[in-house]
């Protein structure tokens, strides 16, 4: 335990050093997600009803087969995006949401088989959806995007590798287990720039493994999901952060819906 915690305060100290020793990346005002392909299936989940659960798919690799849901008495397929939020999909149903994909049954007709779920809090209306294939089941970890799970002005980091990590985001730092975040609160509605660095162990030394610096303004919202291409060691540590950008959850017209 005392060479766990000896570790970690290493990887403080190489943080708060390459702050003042300075090799930081350029600033970048890109931060919205990638471009998207946003031709719709014509059986995609759209919204139904004004209380539908909507939610951005996340995935690090696509799947070489369609995963479906049932949603609006049917199933709809789901279209993630790879190594980006997807567009909204939407969803009736209680949690678990189940995760289909096309099968047969004895009779040798088509049919949909369930393979993995996601759970979500009763009430909730917005999440990211990290989605994952392990074997032949799908896993999800749903992210609470609502203003009460992250707050405008706010930047926030989470955690989605299967390691632990230590972040410096702006003034606040943290050891942060799998799946945890840390968040840090802008009072001010200038443009100003915050640091952004990311440490991980790397066969018993402190790596740095991410730095950079970027911009915010006004009351925005920014969301960094870190996760690993692999796993969180080796002489290139195969990490990557996935941005993004919004001022809210999206409003929801009534006379959207169909």
């Amino acid at each position: 335990m005392k060479a766990m915690f000896s570790n970690m305060k290493a990887i403080f100290t190489i943080l708060i050093t390459s702050v003042l020793l300075g090799s930081q990346a350029n600033a970048q005002d890109n931060l919205a997600p990638a471009e998207m392909d946003l031709v719709e299936y014509s059986d995609f989940p759209s919204m139904h009803h004004v209380d539908d659960l909507g939610f951005k798919i996340m995935v690090t690799s696509l799947f070489n087969e369609a995963i479906y849901i049932r949603h609006n008495k049917d199933y709809k397929r789901l279209q993630p995006t790879r190594e980006a939020l997807s567009q909204t999909h939407y969803y009736d149903g209680v949690s678990p949401m189940v995760f289909y994909r096309k099968g047969m049954d004895a009779d040798g007709q088509e049919t949909f088989v369930a393979c993995g779920e996601a759970s979500f809090s009763s009430g909730t209306k917005d999440v990211i959806l990290a989605l994952r294939k392990k074997g032949q089941k799908y896993t999800g970890v749903t992210i609470d995007m609502s203003l009460k799970g992250q707050p405008l002005s706010s930047v926030r980091f989470i955690n989605f590798t299967p390691a632990n990590l230590v972040v410096l985001l702006n003034d606040q730092q943290a050891n942060l287990m799998p799946g945890e975040d840390l968040i840090t609160q802008f009072k001010s509605e200038e443009k100003q720039y915050f640091k952004f660095k990311i440490g991980a162990m790397y066969e018993d030394e402190a790596k740095l493994i991410f730095s950079n610096r970027y911009p915010f303004r006004g009351q925005m919202r920014q969301l960094f999901i870190g996760y690993a291409i692999g796993n969180v060691t080796g002489s290139d540590v195969p990490f990557r952060v996935i941005s993004h950008r919004d001022r809210g959850p999206e409003p929801r017209p009534v006379a959207l819906l169909k």
